[in-house]
This record gives structure tokens, sequence and C-alpha cells, in this order.
């Protein structure tokens, strides 16, 4: 069982269900639908899977570190996107251990800032939300353990707004014929950059 907000894209809905999921489509927000998840857990009993404050969630996210740093040897900086936070903790813990030399950017919607939140908080605290194209990253509060995994070694924290995201979406279609959604493409804002 899958809980997602009313905002969710159809076609990852779609996805879920193709998969054999049952989708529950609850709340205006992560943070509702986060809710209705716990509940759900509650009265039946299911195991509750956190989709980016789990351990074993950051530790899986973290080979695709694994798998970037073997294709790329010399890697020198790494552009993370950041919502909850999973994929940066995850990356970050891995690179950070076997190539500490490699900056690593967190880079987050500015209608999502929830990392920025969380420094300037000095720990998860919720940010304002506003609609991006970055959905999937649009979440108000980084996690706990997402925050304390990756705050230590991030070297920069960038964030990106709407205009930004979608110049990105059409230089990854224009340069590599790459359709991207927005949480997969703001990145590429300072990866651009960089270049």
């Amino acid at each position: 069982t899958v809980v997602v907000p009313a905002t969710a894209p159809a076609v990852k809905i779609n996805r879920c269900r193709g998969l054999g999921a049952e989708v529950v489509v609850h709340g205006e927000n992560f943070e509702q639908a986060q809710a209705h998840a716990q509940h759900l857990s509650a009265a039946t009993g299911a195991a509750l899977v956190h989709p980016f404050d789990d351990l074993n969630v950051i530790a899986g996210q973290g080979t695709m570190a694994l798998e970037i740093l073997e294709q790329t040897p010399h890697l020198d900086t790494l552009v993370v996107p950041v919502g909850g936070g999973g994929l940066l903790a995850g990356t970050i813990t891995a690179v950070k251990a076997l190539r500490p030399d490699v900056r690593v950017i967190a880079v987050e919607p500015a209608h999502a800032a929830g990392f920025v939140a969380a420094y300037l908080n000095g720990g998860p605290a919720p940010a304002a939300l506003a609609p991006t194209l970055a959905d999937g990253l649009a979440v108000s509060r980084i996690g706990v353990n997402t925050f304390a995994l990756a705050a230590p070694f991030v070297d920069d924290v960038v964030t990106v707004t709407e205009a930004e995201i979608a110049t990105a979406i059409a230089v990854l279609v224009r340069r590599a014929g790459i359709v991207a959604e927005g949480a997969g493409a703001h990145h590429g804002v300072v990866a651009i950059e960089i270049e």
C-alpha cells in the first residue's frame, strides 16, 4: 500500500498501480499523506516504511553513489537533489567515506527549502511550501536521520527558483534529448552552471 497526496502526478500513481501497489490518495501534501500512512499502519499492523527517513531506504539510495563513483573515477563534484534528504544522506555517506575530496552540493527548490530551514534552525524544522515543478521534492521538513547524516558533510546548499527548474528541464531536452521531471532536472541548473 502506497499513500500519496492529491498533488501526486497521475503518472506516478499509475506507475505504482502498474507495479501492483494499492495506492491510497489522501491529503493535500506529503505531511498529510504521511500522517494517514502512519494511521493505516497502526490500524492494520502493517510495517511502515518511511520514504526518506528510514535507515534502510537511505542505505539503498547510497548505492547510487557507488555506481557514480565507479563510472566516473575523476568526479570532483556531485550535485544531489533534496526533498526529505534520503538521497542526499545516502549518497553523501558513501561518497565522503570513499572519496572525501569530492564536493557534494545539495540543491532544493526554493518553494520547498527544508534543508535550508533545518540549517537555520539547527535541525529539522518546517519550511514554507508552495507549488513547485519539483513535486517529488515538495516536503516541508527534512528527515531527522537524513539531516543528521548529511548536514556535517554537505559542501554547499543551493536553492533554485521555478524559472530555473523550467530552464533545466528545457536544457536537458535540447542538449541531451532527456525529458526529466522537475525533481530530476532541478539540480541540472547547478550542474550547468558548474560546466
